[in-house]
């Protein structure tokens, strides 16, 4: 097995090496950048649709929720009346 020390700054690699690895480094960096930005814009509009959509499902649930006890309210008056 071959075991292989190097000192900081001794990486094995020459100056324009190293300089190459950094710029197809930041390059890779810079394309996932524009990806995330890509990727955040477009999911924008298809949140807000479901947004939307769970805002109205809400409002439909409130509307049937205040029709039920009003229905079991009236309910109630009725049949304490016949007693």
């Amino acid at each position: 097995m071959l075991h292989v020390s190097h000192q900081a700054g001794q990486s094995g690699k020459t100056v324009p090496e190293l300089e190459k690895t950094i710029g197809l480094m930041k390059k890779v960096v810079e394309r996932v950048q524009r990806e995330n930005e890509m990727l955040k814009k477009s999911s924008a509009p298809a949140n807000q649709d479901k947004v939307a959509a769970l805002e109205q499902e809400n409002l439909k649930l409130k509307v049937v929720d205040v029709t039920d006890s009003l229905l079991l309210t009236s309910y109630v008056c009725v049949n304490m009346g016949d007693s």
